[in-house]
């Protein structure tokens, strides 16, 4: 297991908590090191639905981390209604 898809307890991956604690350069140094954007945690969700969760943006993404995971081949989880409570 590679350093870029160790998860936490919750399945949340470092790519996850990075966007979730919205730290830009943490999230370019993981995707520059390869980290899967579309790997899910135990709720569904992913990192791109994690953008989403943080944000206070009036359509709901942090638009800058969105963006960035978005160019990278983010999608959002299956249930990722649920990944914004």
């Amino acid at each position: 297991m590679t350093e870029q898809t160790r998860t936490s307890a919750i399945g949340s991956t470092a790519l996850m908590i990075a966007t979730e604690n919205e730290n830009y350069a943490a999230v370019l140094t993981l995707l520059a090191a390869g980290a899967k954007v579309n790997l899910r945690a135990k709720d569904g969700c992913t990192a791109l639905d994690r953008a989403t969760k943080v944000s206070n943006a009036p359509d709901g993404d942090d638009i800058a981390l969105a963006a960035l995971l978005r160019k990278h081949g983010a999608q959002r989880g299956q249930h990722h209604s649920r990944c914004r409570k």
